[in-house]
């Protein structure tokens, strides 16, 4: 996980076919409950696309593959995202 915690994997999916807009990628898969998510695109993967502009104030990604820029938008969501935040007591 981002924070360092480990999350037990039910298993792992090689090569699934993704596709994500107009672009296909053959990635591997592990298998975890992620609660409404139905994939997280982690470090590995997005360090693989190469260097990527980031705007996070118009929630948009752009990066090259191959001959072609590509380029992401999120969606503005009405409500307010969710945080949660834990203490480490010693």
């Amino acid at each position: 996980m981002a924070n360092g915690d480990r999350v037990a994997s039910a298993g792992l999916c090689k090569v699934v076919r993704l596709f994500i807009d107009k672009e296909e990628f053959m990635i591997d898969l592990f298998v975890i409950p992620l609660g409404g998510f139905g994939v997280v695109l982690g470090y590995d993967w997005l360090r693989s696309l190469g260097p990527i502009l980031w705007d996070f104030s118009n929630l948009t990604m752009v990066f090259w593959r191959h001959d072609h820029q590509v380029q992401w938008s999120g969606v503005h969501n009405q409500t307010p995202p969710r945080t949660a935040a834990t203490v480490a007591t010693s």
